[in-house]
């Protein structure tokens, strides 16, 4: 009996598709990352939409659009309801991304397909965890544990295992094996070997830090000593992070502060507040620094922040902006581009890959003109505008009725109350006595206030209007306190001005709000800026991850992202490789011959367990009870080891009674069995071992480790084997062996 595993990719087959992806483990199904495109394209979650009912649970692993970019849209339009797991900075900078997603979007079109209320729908969901903390699964993922390792690539990045009886899973992407200035290397290479592990192909062009950094710093500052602008177009919240931390310092170092570094984006300054306060999450570096100074490294002494296009043109002279989004599609980066594509002094400098059909993988082609469509909006006027108001004044009608209605309404039910008898009490003589006389109080009051049964004092109760901001002003109070103001700060308020918007503001607020209308536009823009590419993703290449999955020996092995051609080259890295399409489902189960039993409790406490990686193992010898035809009424006992079926009642593993064993040995030997040794060693580690204990090893050509001149060690697969000359060197190298196995 084992679990089924099936794993099916909705999107994110192909190098530049987002993540998504559903795992069923028996009846618990979940999906592993909700990523979308840049563009929002509805039609890309066609097929996910009929599968949101099922899906238990969301993984997010990553905190940008390409990892959950889709959330708002699922659990706000779809009625996703399961809970989303992440851990702390993947829940605050995935706000981050997706509130400037929506803010730019809105600034040059009418972007429906979800909004901020969406967002903050969508994160209500969220559970978040600490790396390496064990959740299990309520429900139908009951016996499933999830724990998020650190993946590197951006801060809060996981690496999801997924545990389920004897079953490991690894959900591994976007991940990067070196270490960074704020994020340590993922620790994808401590954990031990899975049953399934699931990654992807990089499409990451990484070359050396040192001569990536190098080219990047010559670029921005010869285009600034040239009286240039430098523009890169960088996430909101993700690997902007490592650029910004990288150009501070080379500010510091160099004394540039005569050019100024700007990051622009709509939360550009509640990013960089997050990241002070994520400083347990980033790199080793960053905490001995922070521990050592009490100085913050996201405090920046050279980068200023800007939220608009208005507050960057009030800072003079050559600049390097960082901005959004790095598609260049839609925000700053794309109208900062319109600016200054035509001047030869300017530099776009790409730091990313980005979807095919993009504008910045398009200017990596180096092409002298392009034609882009620009969006912007424009204030309604003539006819769009009187249609504007008129629908705003039949919509404020409607309210107005609807509230009027529901005056109405509650007037009625105010009568019904008065009319209707009390039936939970009986006045006593007494009682009736003191109402008699109240009744002449009443009769004085005004007939207002003598409604319902329980008399009070004549006092009108006003009603207070509340809105998402608190109550609600009245017009009069907004008169009053615009004049007051204005008196503060020294202006003179004549009274026929006082008069005119107190008169003004009585009106109907139909130019509250400028109303805007989306215009779109085809415009050719000559390129004569220079186009750069250094590659700061902070991503594994494919060379480095065949290291890791050879490194890990994964039994199976799912390949998402990438090309078939560069699929080939893991084929011998596990038992079995895949690289499903969209939609097709992989089965992994586990061909394994494992059953469920019960232990009595006396053979259980009689067991010496060890603790091996997340298990506890023991060897025992056992007899086993097989339950009763009456009792099992699924299938017969006999049949229940060799085909799998769950029985209702269970066999049981009991000790054996010495009347059963058939042994001439004496009880102590009767018990006794081979020595099994578990895990598994490294001869460059053991090597390293032995000469901390005073032992001369090294290697030979030919793989094997001399050690004193006298023993050799070599591994074959997953064996070693010690041979040498007997000797007292000899024996304490054996036990030195046997210490780093666990034996039972």
């Amino acid at each position: 009996m084992t679990a089924v595993i099936r794993f099916t990719p909705i999107l994110g087959t192909s190098g530049d598709s987002p993540f998504c992806y559903l795992l069923q483990i028996d009846e618990c199904t979940l999906l592993l990352d909700c990523g979308w495109t840049e563009n929002f394209n509805v039609a890309d979650l066609a097929s996910l939409e009929p599968l949101i009912p099922q899906i238990d649970a969301v993984l997010v692993s990553h905190p940008d659009i390409l990892h959950l970019g889709a959330l708002p849209y699922v659990v706000g339009k779809l009625g996703l309801k399961a809970p989303v797991y992440a851990t702390f900075p993947a829940y605050k900078m995935g706000q981050m991304f997706l509130y400037d997603a929506v803010d730019a979007r809105k600034r040059s079109e009418d972007f429906t397909t979800f909004s901020l209320d969406d967002v903050d729908t969508a994160f209500d969901r969220f559970i978040q965890l600490r790396y390496s903390q064990h959740m299990r699964l309520p429900g139908k993922g009951a016996g499933i544990t999830i724990t998020p390792f650190a993946a590197g690539h951006m801060v809060g990045g996981a690496i999801w295992r997924i545990a389920y009886e004897t079953e490991l899973v690894y959900y591994a992407v976007s991940y990067n094996h070196k270490r960074e200035r704020h994020l340590n290397d993922t620790v994808l290479k401590t954990l031990p070997r899975p049953t399934v592990m699931i990654t992807n192909l990089a499409k990451s062009r990484q070359t050396a830090p040192s001569k990536r950094d190098t080219e990047l710093y010559d670029i921005i500052v010869k285009t600034l000593r040239a009286n240039g602008n430098v523009l890169m177009p960088v996430d909101a919240a993700g690997r902007s992070l490592e650029l910004l931390m990288s150009l501070e310092s080379y500010w510091q170092t160099q004394k540039l502060g005569t050019y100024k570094i700007v990051f622009m984006h709509s939360v550009s300054y509640h990013t960089i507040e997050f990241a002070k306060a994520q400083i347990e999450w980033m790199s080793d570096s960053i905490l001995k620094t922070f521990e050592t100074t009490r100085e913050n490294p996201f405090m920046f002494r050279n980068i200023a922040l800007c939220h608009s296009l208005e507050e960057l043109d009030r800072i003079p002279g050559p600049k390097v902006v960082l901005t959004t989004s790095p598609s260049m599609d839609y925000g700053f980066s794309r109208e900062l581009f319109l600016r200054w594509a035509e001047d030869s002094k300017n530099t776009v400098l790409i730091t990313s890959n980005n979807s095919a059909n993009s504008l910045s993988e398009h200017l990596l082609t180096k092409p002298r003109a392009v034609k882009l469509e620009v969006r912007y909006k424009v204030p309604l006027e003539g006819a769009d505008l009187r249609a504007y108001l008129e629908q705003q004044r039949e919509t404020r009608e409607r309210e107005r009725e609807k509230e009027r209605e529901q005056e109405r309404e509650r007037a009625q039910s105010d009568v019904e109350m008065k009319a209707e008898p009390d039936m939970l009490q009986v006045p006593s003589m007494e009682e009736s006595d003191s109402e008699d006389e109240d009744e002449e109080y009443q009769d004085a009051a005004p007939k207002r206030f003598t409604r319902g049964r329980f008399k009070m004092f004549a006092f009108p109760e006003k009603k207070v209007q509340w809105d998402a901001y608190g109550e609600v002003l009245r017009e009069e109070e907004v008169s009053f306190w615009r004049s007051e103001y204005k008196k503060a700060i020294g202006e003179t308020v004549p009274a026929n001005v006082v008069a005119v918007e107190e008169q003004s503001s009585k009106q109907e607020p139909e130019d509250a709000a400028m109303p805007m209308k989306a215009v779109t536009e085809e415009r050719r823009v000559t390129v004569n800026c220079s186009i750069e590419f250094i590659d700061m993703q902070g991503l594994s290449d494919d060379r480095s991850i065949r290291k890791i999955v050879s490194h890990i020996q994964p039994r199976k092995l799912i390949l998402i992202h990438g090309s078939e051609d560069a699929a080939a080259s893991f084929k011998t890295m596990a038992r079995n490789v895949f690289f499903p399409k969209p939609g097709e489902s992989v089965d992994m189960t586990a061909d394994s011959h494992i059953h469920k039993v019960k232990v009595s409790d006396p053979l259980y406490s009689s067991l010496d367990f060890v603790d091996v990686d997340n298990f506890e193992i023991a060897y025992l010898t056992a007899t086993t009870v097989l339950p009763s035809q009456e009792d099992n009424d699924v299938t017969p006992v006999a049949d229940t080891f060799r085909t799998g079926t769950v029985a209702k009642s269970l066999p049981v593993l009991d000790m054996i009674k010495a009347d059963l064993m058939v042994t001439d040995e004496p009880d102590d030997l009767a018990h006794a069995h081979d020595s099994v040794m578990l895990g598994d060693v490294k001869l460059s580690d053991f090597k390293e071992f032995l000469t901390l204990k005073g032992f001369k090893a090294e290697f030979l050509a030919s793989g094997g480790l001399v050690v004193n001149d006298l023993v050799v060690l070599k591994k074959v697969g997953r064996e070693v084997s010690l041979e040498g000359a007997l000797s007292m060197d000899y024996y304490r190298i054996r036990d030195l062996l046997y210490q780093q196995f666990i034996i039972l």
